[in-house]
């Protein structure tokens, strides 16, 4: 589906190109998502990794808290 997805939007970007001249293939998209903010950040919060992997040594309050510094 993602690849399907991906697909169709490339197909519509060419088209919203080729009919408007402009030279930004994804002007469309960005007037949606000027129109649309709450969906479009919506969207974009998707794109966001669910975890961060990382190797932290804390052996004390003091070294977590430097760590987040």
């Amino acid at each position: 589906m993602k690849e399907a997805i991906s697909a169709v939007y490339a197909d519509l970007q060419a088209k919203q190109q080729e009919e408007s001249g402009e030279d930004n293939p994804n002007a469309h998209f960005l007037q949606w998502a000027i129109d649309n903010a709450t969906e479009f950040y919506k969207l974009a919060a998707k794109l966001l990794p669910l975890q961060i992997n990382g190797d932290l040594n804390i052996s004390s309050h003091e070294q977590a808290l430097d760590a987040l510094r």
